[in-house]
């Protein structure tokens, strides 16, 4: 089976101007994750914003919007998620929902709005259920009472 990973990463870029603006959303295709923004921008960002942007002058900003490990291969369907626990740093929230429903964990997204809250919440849960439980319990109280303040009051 061969892996890679698909990579997602937007910001700004100087144009020939000298004014700033924005480019939305690149994907690139990564051997491995390690330095991936790093091996994006030194390697292959410049290239692509000149090919799509005849403006472009140099990169000004640039964040990784995504991560994805693929699998290309035949009889797999290509760009197909292999969702691991390796890689649960780098899911989205999209991702770590079908990350807790592959590993039947007992988390109620409802209450978590932010990718990283899920994610420490996955973490938590794997490595000490009973702690999990604890805090879950704890905080059941707060949630309910702020969402019904939160509907109540706009």
């Amino acid at each position: 089976m061969s892996v890679h990973y698909l990579v997602g990463v937007s910001g700004q870029y100087m144009n020939t101007e000298g004014k700033l603006s924005k480019y939305c959303v690149k994907d690139f295709k990564l051997p491995e994750l390690e330095a991936a923004l790093s091996v994006v921008k030194n390697k292959l960002l410049d290239k692509r914003l000149m090919a799509d942007y005849p403006d472009f002058s140099a990169v000004y900003t640039h964040f990784l919007d995504f991560t994805e490990e693929v699998s290309d291969t035949k009889g797999v369907k290509p760009k197909e998620v292999v969702v691991s626990r390796k890689n649960i740093s780098f899911m989205n929230k999209k991702q770590l929902i079908s990350y807790l429903t592959m590993n039947a964990l007992p988390i109620d997204i409802q209450w978590y709005e932010k990718a990283h809250e899920l994610r420490e919440a996955i973490k938590l849960c794997e490595e000490n259920q009973e702690k999990f439980e604890a805090r879950e319990m704890e905080l059941l109280k707060e949630r309910k009472q702020n969402k019904i303040l939160k509907e109540l009051n706009g």
